[in-house]
């Protein structure tokens, strides 16, 4: 991880919000939980479009889905949503996926998580892959 300070900042908020609120189906290693819920380790979806991943925390992701070009098989074709969070939370724990486990990315802010919901503010159902 960089030496930033604000990054190393985030990411100690972002790792304990991680552990109470999505370590139990992502496990606190990443690779998440067999039958449950697909690695965020060295995934597509974690380091790739910062968008995408806040559209999945937001609204949630339904049916099946390739992470770094392979289906997902064996674990339930949904990620509920957790709209439900601060855009200070949501910021932190993406922020703390998209550096961990070998993970490199740059920081989410509570402006990126406030700018897709003013964008996506009329949406209310789970996000599908083709959609992105």
């Amino acid at each position: 991880m960089k030496k930033d300070k604000n990054l190393l900042s985030v990411y100690r908020k972002g790792r304990d919000q991680y552990a109470v609120s999505c370590g139990a189906c992502h496990q606190a290693d990443g690779k998440g939980l067999p039958n449950m819920a697909p690695t965020l380790a060295k995934s597509d979806w974690v380091t790739g479009d910062t968008k995408r991943l806040i559209g999945v925390a937001v609204h949630g992701l339904m049916g099946p889905i390739k992470v770094n070009g392979k289906l997902v098989e064996g674990v339930p074709p949904v990620m509920p949503p957790h709209g439900f969070m601060k855009d200070e939370q949501l910021a932190s724990i993406l922020t703390y996926v998209r550096n961990a486990w070998g993970n490199q990315g740059e920081i989410i802010s509570t402006e990126d998580i406030a700018e897709y919901r003013k964008d996506e503010a009329k949406r209310v159902s789970l996000w599908t892959e083709s959609e992105f």
